[in-house]
């Protein structure tokens, strides 16, 4: 949809019929947090209007490479609810005008019980919960030992919870 002017043009008319918003597709982005959160949320957002877009007569052909079938949406339902997770942690963490380094451990932990309590509700991305899991354990033996973390957490304590 992106590949040419052509395509982005008749998709935003698309996106304008059925969902009454311009909006665009968005890619995902390794140097941008929760990028991969955006870009599933958003296409789930225009769901409606890439299947009008595949539909028409104009890109048809463009069903045989690029549909996504009912299965694939009701995974990135589920991908979305995982990737939830990390964003709004993320968005928490970096929303206070304080410091919120203190915070990180517990966030982290609270991350970690909530990834383990969806693997039984995605049983089907048990795996990547798991590596996600695996990737903040990872991470929390870092910032444990990190003197800034042990200072912030003598100064801004308190504001855990």
């Amino acid at each position: 949809i992106r590949s040419s002017g052509l395509r982005r043009k008749h998709f935003l008319e698309c996106a304008r019929q059925i969902i009454k918003k311009e909006l665009q597709l968005i890619l995902d982005s390794e140097i941008r947090w929760s990028s991969t959160y955006l870009m599933v949320h958003r296409t789930l957002i225009l769901q409606q209007a890439m299947e009008r877009f595949f539909t028409s007569e104009e890109f048809e052909s463009l069903i045989l490479t690029h549909w996504i079938s009912p299965a694939d949406w009701t995974l990135l339902k589920d991908m979305e609810s995982i990737l939830e997770t990390p964003h709004l942690f993320q968005q928490c963490l970096s929303a206070e005008k304080t410091p919120t380094l203190c915070d990180a451990i517990p966030a982290f932990e609270a991350m970690i019980k909530k990834f383990d309590r969806q693997t039984t509700t995605f049983p089907a991305l048990e795996t990547a919960i798991h590596a996600a899991t695996d990737k903040l354990e990872e991470y929390l033996g870092y910032i444990r030992d990190v003197p800034a973390y042990k200072l912030a957490m003598g100064m801004f304590g308190f504001r855990i919870g």
